[in-house]
């Protein structure tokens, strides 16, 4: 878990601290992709946490981490949707 690059700017150490607001505040900012257009940087970012596509990575996760990143990947696929319908 500790070693996916997580959207935000503090890295989480549990599914509990994937907080949408954080990871909105992340792909909003200039941190991310500076010099993208906000919804070009959402989109990338549904491309890449799409759950079809993270399920090959899922493979070389351990074990004992699969579930937690696993809710972690819904939790951001989520919030990017809504970003992407506002």
């Amino acid at each position: 878990f500790a070693s996916i690059p997580w959207p935000m700017a503090d890295a989480p150490e549990s599914v509990a601290d994937l907080q949408p607001a954080f990871i909105k505040h992340f792909v909003a900012s200039d941190v991310h992709s500076a010099g993208v257009a906000q919804r070009d940087r959402i989109r990338d970012g549904l491309r890449r946490w799409h759950p079809d596509k993270f399920a090959r990575i899922l493979s070389r996760v351990q074990e004992s981490d699969r579930a937690a990143v696993k809710e972690g990947v819904l939790i951001v696929t989520r919030c990017l949707n809504e970003m992407l319908e506002r």
